[in-house]
């Protein structure tokens, strides 16, 4: 199924009507996505007859009551002061990919072999903040969808589906391989799902050593929770000797769980995260195959080295800012020492038996819980990437704090998660 076919199919179909996520944003904003899409179709200084019926259909879909002469009119003499608009609304628009994929359908609808793709990106990477990398992304999607529709043997609902899904628009929005919650601006790094070997000979409690196939990607964060993360999701700071850098500590398990579910709340009000996503601890597993770096492990002793002290605060007075030691391979920083991080988990005097998949290994009637890294109370030893430790679950320390993790939610069986 080639561009224009799929043009035609679209506008003769009332399923991108309900599909199409821009009919989330406020009158206004949808404006400035047409007036947008209005400066595109004059790119190569001809308006066709498939470019007008194209966006006619979004003019209906978004129920904005302007005709499409008006677009027309705007696009061959367009308003400065509402270019400007356009563009700072772009700066900041969280969808920027999806007008991108619109505006590529109409250069490329009756200019297929042009790469007029390419005088979008002149025209629009020199006026917002999109990068190089986020227009190939979005290209390589694109011939992606393209090729699928005719593999797969898509039938229209499907394609438009998946090129328009709130969800898969998200995906696009992740794919750069960060992420930064807007509630909490808490940083996160991507994690590329991969097999590992976990357990340690370091530590009885850390055997038998075991393979492990982490099945899923997920987002983690860059450092541990700090104190002032934590009061702009939860309201308030638990700590004794308070520092808004600092990890936040003085928390129970029950209290990272709560912070988790309060910021996934939040997040999802927003918009900021589709509902299919949560924030959460991680697994004990994921906690391991992260800090032995992923699919880009050296295989050091500590978290990023062989030298405990250059990537961890041990054997120290007192918790430090975050981020002031060496991050490891994946480029996340304090998975060694600081404060000891608490996972999903239960605890269990060994792996006989863990899974295989890096799930959590939870039972509602255990209430110890496994947390992982060593803090600035420990030894150097206690801090190798292999140790292990178990606190219960509503005790609180001054050297246990949580990190926490961006994921697709786990289903119950016979449930379908619209995101995979």
């Amino acid at each position: 199924m080639g561009i224009l076919e799929i043009v035609d199919d679209i506008c003769n179909n009332d399923f991108l009507i309900e599909n199409h996520p821009v009919k989330e944003l406020d009158f206004e904003n949808k404006m400035l996505y047409l007036y947008g899409l209005s400066l595109m179709m004059n790119v190569d200084d001809e308006i066709h007859a498939k470019e007008i019926e194209f966006l006619e259909v979004l003019i209906k879909a978004f129920a904005v009551e302007d005709t499409v002469e008006s677009f027309i009119e705007f696009a061959k003499n367009p308003d400065k002061k509402i270019v400007c608009d356009v563009i700072n609304f772009l700066k900041d628009f969280e969808f920027k990919k999806l007008f991108l994929f619109d505006a590529v359908i109409l250069l490329k609808i009756d200019n297929v072999e042009q790469g007029c793709e390419h005088k979008l990106l002149e025209i629009f990477t020199a006026k917002t903040d999109l990068l190089q990398r986020d227009i190939d992304k979005l290209l390589e999607l694109i011939n992606i969808v393209m090729v699928s529709a005719d593999k797969d043997k898509l039938t229209l609902p499907q394609l438009i589906k998946k090129i328009y899904h709130p969800l898969h628009i998200k995906q696009m929005i992740l794919d750069d391989k960060s992420w930064i919650s807007k509630k909490s601006q808490m940083e996160f790094i991507f994690v590329e799902c991969g097999t590992f070997q976990m357990g340690s000979n370091e530590q009885t409690n850390s055997n038998p050593i075991h393979e492990v196939a982490i099945s899923t990607d997920f987002w983690i964060g860059k450092y541990p929770v700090t104190q002032g993360e934590y009061i702009k999701v939860i309201g308030y700071n638990p700590c004794k000797l308070k520092f808004g850098t600092k990890p936040v500590e003085m928390v129970s398990w029950h209290d990272a769980i709560n912070f988790c579910k309060k910021l996934t709340e939040q997040e999802v009000f927003a918009n900021n995260i589709p509902k299919e996503m949560e924030y959460r601890l991680l697994t004990e597993a994921e906690w391991e195959y992260c800090a032995k770096g992923g699919s880009k492990s050296a295989g050091y002793k500590y978290s990023g080295s062989d030298d405990g002290k250059t990537v961890g605060w041990v054997n120290y007075s007192c918790t430090r800012p975050v981020g002031q030691k060496e991050p490891n391979e994946l480029g996340l920083y304090d998975m060694t020492g600081n404060v000891a991080e608490l996972c999903q988990d239960n605890w269990h005097e060994d792996y006989t038996n863990a899974p295989a998949d890096g799930s959590c290994w939870h039972n509602e009637s255990d209430t110890y819980i496994v947390y992982r890294g060593g803090s600035y109370t420990d030894s150097v030893t206690s801090s190798l990437v292999g140790y292990r430790s178990y606190v219960k679950q509503d005790i609180m320390y001054p050297h246990i704090g949580f990190r926490i993790a961006l994921a697709l939610k786990k289903v119950e069986l016979g449930e379908k998660n619209e995101l995979t």
